[in-house]
Parts: C-alpha cells; sequence; structure tokens
C-alpha cells in the first residue's frame, strides 16, 4: 500500500510538471524561429529581354467605282436635324416641262414630257437613272425660271404704272404751285396767310416727284430680276431638251 501511494504521487507530480516542459519547449523554440520571420528576404530576379520584331502588311486601297445618281422613290417622312435638305416631290415641272411619279409600278416609272412630246422612263440602268435624274432637276428650275419670269414682268408693270401716276401728280402739283404761288405774298411764308392752294400745290408736285424716283428705282430691279429669269428659263429649256432627247435614244427598245 505505501508503494502504491508513492507510485501515484511521482505519476502526478510527472504529470503537473509536463505543461510547464511544454510550455518551456514551445517558448524556447518559437523564440528561435522569431529573427528568422523577422528577417528582410532579398530576391534579385533574373529577367530575359523580350525581343519582337512586327512587319506591317502593305495596305492596297480598295477599288472606287462611280454611282449612278439616285433616282427619287416615294418620300418617306423623316425628322429633320439641322438644316432641312429639300425632297424632290413625285411630280414636278409644269405642262410644258414636267414629270410624275407611276405609282403602283413595278419596277418604278417615272412619265416625262417635253413640249408635247412624252415618254415612260424605267430607271433601272444606271446611265439611265442619271440622265432621268439631271431631266428632273432641270425640269423643276425650269418651273422656277418660268414663275420669277412672269412675277418680275408684273412688277415691271406696276411700278411703270406708279411711275406714270406719280408723274401726273408732279406735273399737275407743280402747275397748280406756278399758278398759285406766284400771287401769294412772300410774307405768306413767314406769317402766316391764306395761300393754301400754293403750299398744296407744293406738297403734290414733291409728292409725285419721290413715287417718280421709287416707282423708276424698283422698275429698273424688276427688269434686272426679269432678264435674269429669261437667262434661266432658256438655259433649263435647252438642257431638258438635250436630256429628253437623250433618254429617248436609252429608252428605246
Amino acid at each position: 500500500m505505501p508503494r502504491r501511494q508513492h507510485l501515484l504521487l511521482f505519476v502526478s507530480f510527472v504529470l503537473i510538471l509536463s505543461p510547464l516542459g511544454w510550455a518551456s519547449a514551445y517558448g524556447a523554440t518559437a523564440g528561435a524561429e522569431s529573427p528568422a520571420r523577422q528577417s528582410t528576404i532579398a530576391f534579385t530576379p533574373n529577367l530575359t529581354p523580350l525581343v519582337m520584331t512586327v512587319t506591317l502588311a502593305p495596305t492596297v486601297p480598295a477599288a472606287f467605282t462611280m454611282q449612278a445618281s439616285p433616282v427619287p422613290m416615294p418620300p418617306t417622312a423623316v425628322t429633320a436635324v439641322g438644316t432641312p435638305v429639300p425632297v424632290r416631290g413625285l411630280s414636278g415641272g409644269d405642262q410644258t416641262v414636267g414629270y410624275d411619279f407611276i405609282e403602283g409600278s413595278e419596277p418604278p416609272l417615272w412619265r416625262i414630257w417635253f413640249e408635247g412630246r412624252q415618254l415612260v422612263v424605267d430607271p433601272s440602268d444606271p446611265s439611265t437613272s442619271a440622265l432621268l435624274a439631271a431631266f428632273l432637276d432641270q425640269a423643276s428650275l425650269r418651273a422656277q425660271a418660268e414663275a420669277d419670269y412672269e412675277s418680275a414682268e408684273k412688277a415691271v408693270d406696276s411700278a411703270s404704272q406708279t411711275a406714270g401716276l406719280g408723274f401726273v401728280g408732279f406735273v399737275a402739283g407743280g402747275v397748280v404751285a406756278g399758278i398759285s404761288c406766284a400771287g401769294v405774298p412772300f410774307t405768306f411764308w413767314a406769317m402766316g396767310g391764306t395761300g393754301w392752294t400754293c403750299a398744296l400745290g407744293v406738297v403734290g408736285a414733291v409728292a409725285g416727284g419721290g413715287t417718280v424716283l421709287v416707282s423708276l428705282g424698283d422698275r429698273g430691279q424688276a427688269v434686272d430680276d426679269k432678264q435674269d429669269a429669261q437667262v434661266r428659263l432658256d438655259t433649263a429649256n435647252t438642257e431638258s431638251s438635250n436630256l429628253f432627247d437623250s433618254l429617248e435614244q436609252t429608252s428605246a427598245p
């Protein structure tokens, strides 16, 4: 029994001292490893430079081909952005030279006319399309030039009539002023008096003369506008005739 107690005491003593031994051993190991963990590691990379050679392939420009002028088709609603672009309508010109799109035609066809001659054009061919587009433009220009010519002609007539009336007023006022003012004393203008006929005659003559001058200026501008419209009308007539002849040849079977 006493030996058994001694053995128990010995085992208990070993168990008590074992954690302290482990702690000391662990502390010694940790202390030995701490300087290694705190030391700085120096690393020098060994890099091999990469040399690349790039060879550019020669650039060959793409072939450029001329495109035919677009022929107007039925317009669709487009929201205008910035400066609006004028759109050619489905019909234009006038009864002498003009054009009209044939609704529902397949392929799209145009009817054109020039001074009684009519022609139906199929713009499927690029050359015919270019000629047709040019004819439509010239027909519209000709119609605008003719309208400008008629407007300028009316302006010339109106200015001439106004100038004639102004001249009549100038002459009549001058005659009245010449007759009535001769009998009015000079003191009338300074002190008043009864020479109203003289005064009205002078006013009428001045107004008539001013009307004549203004009307002559307007008439001169209208004459210039008329001549300019005549030149544009003649040019459009010639171009339309040539284009119509060319379209007759290309549209012939």
